[in-house]
């Protein structure tokens, strides 16, 4: 577990002299999320936001993806520490959205759902009522 990590110090002795050394221990602890994106339905126009919060250590680096390809961060997409800002959504921002944390001892994802639709739709509506409902579920 990561509490293992600190100061460690060994002494050798004898009835003539003792020596010690110490040595500093780092063990790394593999990432967990604590809170994961949530799918959800917004109107073209609208700025949306995804969170993904970790623990581990050394501290998780995080990483987006839509629909499997890479998220370059822009003044569009707005990549924080914790989370990513779409601004001024458009229809082709509909997709999967995916947070990756890793480190060295390992690496936990979770994804999300982005509905995207204009404001005269019907169809939207339903979906925005059924993605807030499932997220009363889960």
């Amino acid at each position: 577990m990561g509490t293992d990590s600190g100061l460690y110090t060994c002494r050798a002795s004898n009835t003539l002299d003792s020596l010690d050394r110490t040595v500093a221990v780092h063990v790394a602890v593999e990432p967990k999320l604590t809170a994961r994106p949530e799918s959800k339905a917004a109107l073209e126009t609208a700025d949306v936001e995804f969170e993904c919060l970790s623990t581990g250590s050394p501290s998780p680096t995080v990483s987006w993806f839509k629909n499997g390809e890479a998220i370059i961060a822009s003044h569009y997409f707005v990549i924080e520490p914790t989370r990513l800002r779409i601004l001024g959504l458009v229809k082709a921002d509909q997709g999967i959205y995916q947070c990756i944390v890793d480190n060295e001892a390992g690496s936990d994802q979770a994804a999300a759902q982005l509905l995207v639709d204009n404001a005269g739709s019907l169809h939207f509506f339903l979906r925005l009522l059924l993605s807030s409902f499932r997220s009363l579920l889960f």
